[in-house]
């Protein structure tokens, strides 16, 4: 949730005119305030992306108990995928060329940048 006030308004950005009309209607009932003042630019939006840092370093540690790159270790599990999809989603949403993402992939020693490619693999249906 701390990924909300920064995803939310972007994926309705990303979204094309047919699906942007449910999608704030669902979320800003949901949120209880309109999409553009859930994070406004400035103060608001830097404190929540400091808020998701800290998150990202509770989760680091987490990985630290485990040799391996994954959160078993060496063996991918459903917390892998779950890590991922957000990644995912943040990537995809808000480019790769965004300061948030090029934030992200160097944090814990590139420890995001590093899982988000070893599932790029899967990423893509042929």
């Amino acid at each position: 949730m701390k990924l909300w006030p920064i995803m939310l308004p972007a994926t309705h950005a990303n979204l094309g005119p047919s699906g942007q009309g449910y999608y704030r209607a669902t979320v800003e009932k949901l949120i209880g305030k309109k999409l553009e003042d859930f994070s406004p630019s400035g103060p608001v939006r830097d404190e929540c992306w400091k808020q998701v840092k800290q998150w990202f370093n509770v989760v680091d540690g987490w990985l630290k108990l485990e040799e391996g790159p994954y959160f078993m270790g060496n063996t991918i599990s459903f917390t892998d995928i779950i890590l991922v999809s957000y990644l995912t989603w943040i990537r995809k949403v808000l480019g790769e060329e965004s300061e948030e993402w090029k934030d992200i992939i160097c944090w814990h020693s590139s420890r995001w940048g590093k899982l988000a490619e070893a599932f790029d693999v899967w990423a893509t249906v042929v």
